[in-house]
């Protein structure tokens, strides 16, 4: 049974909340390359591959293709919003009444996927943004798939057939 505690919460696989915080006492700036390919293995690349890629695997491998693709855009729609947080060193919090946002958090989910997924290219200029295609407004997908396993139009919502 997993305890309760913020200690023993478990945030990839087996490792907990006091692994990480044991982990990230020896993450320094500049410090040991094998700690950080540590952090990365054991707590980053971990969590994506528990938590998104083998989720949205096992839904290929043992669908029927009767609605699943709905669950798996869902869990790549999540995927998203947890790398531009990650990227933009943020993390999600639902706000209580009378509280306020620290500067490395955000509540509004949409805000941080749509400001950080741009995609990068290198050009002998430099670094240029490539803006998100506009055919299709982001939340029409990302929204109504999160919260309500649908996509929405420009005449409304529509729920689509499983």
């Amino acid at each position: 049974m997993i305890s309760s505690t913020r200690e023993k919460t478990y945030i990839a696989g087996d490792l907990t909340v006091e692994d990480w915080e044991n982990q990230k006492r020896i993450l320094t700036v500049g410090g040991s390359p094998d700690s950080w390919a540590d952090a990365f293995d054991n707590f980053f690349l971990q969590r994506l591959q528990l938590r998104y890629f083998r989720p949205i695997e096992f839904i290929q491998k043992n669908g029927d293709w009767r609605g699943e693709g709905f669950s798996m855009v869902s869990l790549q729609c999540a995927l998203i919003e947890f790398l531009a947080a990650t990227r933009n060193g943020m993390k999600y919090r639902h706000l209580k009444r009378g509280e306020v946002l620290s500067q490395f958090e955000y509540t509004k989910s949409g805000t941080v996927s749509v400001s950080s997924c741009r995609m990068r290219c290198r050009s002998k200029s430099g670094l240029t943004k490539i803006p998100l295609p506009t055919s299709i407004p982001r939340s029409d997908v990302r929204c109504f798939m999160k919260h309500e396993q649908r996509v929405a139009g420009e005449s409304g919502a529509q729920v689509l057939p499983p």
